[in-house]
């Protein structure tokens, strides 16, 4: 039935919920997953505005606050893709993951159409504070303006 399932993930409960209904949903229909985690450059522009700077242990540096937030949102997303492709991946699934900046709702929904997924399966509540990397009111936004369906999972 789904030849490619878009799975958006931001490492939440819920999300860790989408993580093993879109591997479940992949297996029976020996379908391939995208896995996709969403960096929002909006968080990081707040924090530039204060231009704070944190020291950075492995060299004895300063940097701004803003790209050791990205760079850690970056680092986040690479271990919870990571995470998923190695559960997909004992189960016999192909996975592709990808890393994408923008608007969550968006790029959700341009790398749905850009993949051409049949379904998008996702949490229905995301990460808040400093480790929000996307979802919550992403959810609504998608399921009404996806090229697909979309499976909303609660935590």
């Amino acid at each position: 039935m789904y030849k490619k399932i878009l799975l958006a993930t931001d490492g939440s409960p819920s999300a860790r919920k989408a993580e093993d209904h879109a591997i479940e949903i992949a297996k029976k229909f020996g379908s391939r997953l995208e896995a996709l985690y969403v960096i929002d450059p909006e968080f990081s522009a707040r924090i530039r505005s204060h231009r704070v700077t944190v020291p950075v242990k492995t060299n004895n540096t300063t940097v701004p606050f803003h790209e050791y937030i990205e760079q850690a949102l970056m680092k986040k997303g690479e271990e919870i893709l990571g995470d998923v492709k190695e559960k997909a991946e004992k189960e016999g699934i192909r996975v592709d993951t990808k890393i994408r900046k923008g608007n969550p709702a968006e790029e959700i929904i341009r790398e749905a159409e850009d993949t051409f997924c049949e379904v998008i399966v996702m949490g229905s509540k995301g990460l808040k504070g400093l480790s929000r990397a996307f979802i919550g009111s992403v959810a609504d936004k998608v399921s009404r303006r996806a090229p697909c369906p979309v499976l909303v999972i609660r935590e």
